[in-house]
């Protein structure tokens, strides 16, 4: 129902809502000899206990809450039912191997759709005595896991081998959990008190302001999203309220509690400047437009009249009613200065020049996860400014930026785009963040910035 952050992706499999499905679907025995079984049951495996009463898909007796459960493998075509004597220490009767799909790698991994939750001795019986242990999907897609050793599931090194051998043009990559990973990274890199030092971040690009709404209310780190559409975090404080920010241990020391618990019971909105971040912005950051003094409020007023007046690609300059099986043109449309739901703006509009340049001239991080055009401008911004930085570039817009060189060649690709803004200053590092896609961050941290000389601050 909500667009989960990785901090939920457990959850699921953690709460094993089983399904309650009758003796009539086929399930994978160990005779398939498909999926990799778990160690000997010898007290230290993790364990998985009913929150909920439910029939078990393999002796259709009641699950009761607090029974062991374990996964078992639903079929396509269904099998004889597995007797009820499956539970009981005496032998099991013969069961009609089924028929089930070998999609290969697929086939071992973890869903909820292709597997069901049932007694352990069940699971047991089914896999000859110890159960058959399904895949992390997690691990599966990304080949790690944040549970490490102590996930449920298996963690096989063929299963990725096996699936990147298989892997056939270009991958489809998921924006879930993207935020999630960048928030924690940076938490890690900058901590949380420099984060909430003067204005507090700014995140270029920031779309509908999930990261900025995260480190909000979540870290108590001040906000500001510099983008020219409509930010709008109704599906955040939503997701919020449903505590699905703090439902995986894992990440919980990620997460303030006293900010948290505020946060619950009033979510923050990030401010917003609706705005492009160009190389005149940047100058007029600065304090100088096209070599000239500054004209400040002219010049923000004209760029916000720039900002509403683009069409833009996946937002409109007003917020949409979002509704499932709705096209967009057939929305409903709510006026952007009005918008509420819930009781909750979409975001706080800056509207005054001299206010949006305390914000930006004061903030403590630029940060812009996948910014587009814009990664250009914010890195010379930061260096300028002498403001540390994070950046995870992302499109390359080779046709917007032809003037770019990097070894006397055109920039075109990924690589080359890294490299050419990496190579803006020798203090600019890079790591790889835990994601897929563009998952490359450009960094400068608060101790790598070196004063200017006195001489070169008056010049």
């Amino acid at each position: 129902e909500f667009s989960m952050d990785e901090a939920d992706a457990h959850v699921p499999h953690q709460l094993a809502n089983l399904s309650s499905a009758g003796a009539d679907h086929g399930l994978v025995t160990a005779a398939a000899g498909s999926l990799d079984s778990s160690s000997a049951d010898d007290g230290s495996r993790p364990r998985r206990f009913a929150e909920v009463i439910k029939s078990c898909p393999v002796c259709s007796t009641s699950v009761n809450v607090g029974d062991e459960i374990y996964p078992v493998r639903n079929c396509v075509v269904p099998a004889d039912p597995c007797p009820s004597s499956a539970v009981d220490d005496g032998p099991a009767e013969t069961v009609n191997p089924p028929r089930f799909v070998t999609d290969e790698s697929d086939d071992q991994v973890y869903h909820k759709k292709r597997w069901l939750w049932g007694h352990y001795a069940c699971a047991a019986k089914l896999g000859g005595g110890v159960p058959i242990r399904p895949v992390c999907p997690y691990f599966h897609r990304r080949g790690s896991c944040a549970y490490g050793d102590t996930c449920f599931f298996a963690h096989p090194p063929s299963t990725i081998d096996a699936q990147q051998g298989s892997r056939r043009g270009r991958k489809k990559r998921k924006n879930v959990g993207k935020v999630g990973v960048f928030r924690r990274w940076l938490l890690d890199m900058f901590g949380q008190e420099r984060l909430c030092e003067g204005s507090g971040i700014i995140d270029v690009a920031g779309g509908k302001g999930e990261l900025a709404f995260e480190l909000q209310n979540l870290n108590g780190v001040p906000s500001c999203v510099l983008d020219p559409r409509v930010v709008t975090v109704v599906e955040y404080a939503s997701k919020l309220s449903a505590g699905l920010y703090n439902r995986n241990p894992v990440f919980r020391g990620y997460i303030d509690d006293a900010v948290y618990k505020n946060a619950i019971a009033k979510p923050a909105t990030p401010h917003h400047i609706k705005m492009f971040l160009t190389q005149n912005t940047v100058d007029w950051v600065l304090g100088k437009v096209d070599g000239e003094p500054a004209n400040d409020k002219s010049f923000f007023q004209e760029a916000m009249r720039g900002a509403t007046g683009k069409v833009l690609v996946g937002e409109t300059s007003k917020v949409q009613v979002y509704e499932r099986g709705t096209s967009k043109d057939r929305m409903a449309i709510l006026d952007e200065a009005t918008a509420e739901v819930d009781g909750l703006c979409p975001a706080v509009p800056i509207s005054d020049h001299a206010h949006a340049l305390h914000v930006l001239k004061d903030a403590s991080v630029i940060i812009g996860l996948h910014p587009d055009g814009a990664a250009e401008p914010m890195i010379d911004w930061a260096l300028q400014a002498g403001k540390p930085f994070a950046c995870v570039p992302c499109c390359t817009c080779s046709k917007d930026f032809p003037q770019r060189r990097l070894n006397g060649k055109a920039v075109r690709s990924y690589p080359d785009l890294c490299d050419y803004l990496q190579g803006k200053d020798p203090r600019i590092q890079r790591a790889t963040l835990d994601m897929e896609g563009r998952n490359i961050v450009l960094f400068l941290r608060s101790g790598d910035i070196i004063s200017r000389r006195p001489d070169e601050s008056k010049q």
